[in-house]
């Protein structure tokens, strides 16, 4: 039987501190430069932003689970979330001077398994 769409968790991934960790990375593991660059002219902002649709968010609110990524996470965080979201949520912090590693994705596959 296959999953509907509104069954899959959505992800929000923070960058600075998660994707990209705030010590380098060991030689041996760290990404070609060359396939990270952001080209000058969009390095100054998204002018797209004032595309989106604030009705969007009711559509992400139908009970989905989410899955939070971040270097940043707090305890007021999670009580936010808590209490204004009615569905499963995980909130993780990843340590930001190493960025996601291997026990970082096991965590968040044990919670997706759990599900």
């Amino acid at each position: 039987m296959m999953a509907e769409p509104a069954d899959y968790p959505i992800v929000f991934l923070d960058v600075d501190g998660t994707l990209i960790p705030f010590r380098a990375r060991p030689a041996e593991s760290a990404p070609v430069a060359s396939r990270l660059l952001i080209p000058a002219e969009d390095a100054s902002g998204n002018p797209l932003l004032d595309r989106l649709d604030p009705a969007d968010g009711r559509s992400l609110l139908a009970g989905r689970p989410f899955i939070w990524l971040d270097d940043e996470i707090t305890q007021a965080d999670r009580r936010w979330v808590q209490a204004h979201y009615p569905g499963k949520a995980l909130l993780h912090r990843v340590d930001p001077f190493l960025g996601l590693t291997d026990v970082d994705f096991a965590q968040i596959r044990q919670w997706l398994a759990a599900r």
